[in-house]
């Protein structure tokens, strides 16, 4: 590229980490995957949810 011209795209990586490697078994396992590009699969699972105020239960209609 000539020097002064923007670029338009991106010409590197952007790096992202989950923990540091080594942390234990399980992070190391997420940081490899994020470091090749799959992200992190660990599974959440999720207890609750944040509902309006004032909210009721309606039963599903026919």
């Amino acid at each position: 590229m000539k020097p002064g011209r923007v670029s338009r795209g991106s010409q590197g990586w952007l790096m992202t980490a989950v923990a540091p490697w080594g942390e234990n078994a399980e992070d190391a396992y997420d940081q490899g995957l994020v470091e090749l590009g799959l992200g992190d699969t660990r599974l959440i699972e999720v207890k609750g949810a944040m509902l309006p105020l004032n909210f009721e239960a309606t039963p599903p209609r026919p």
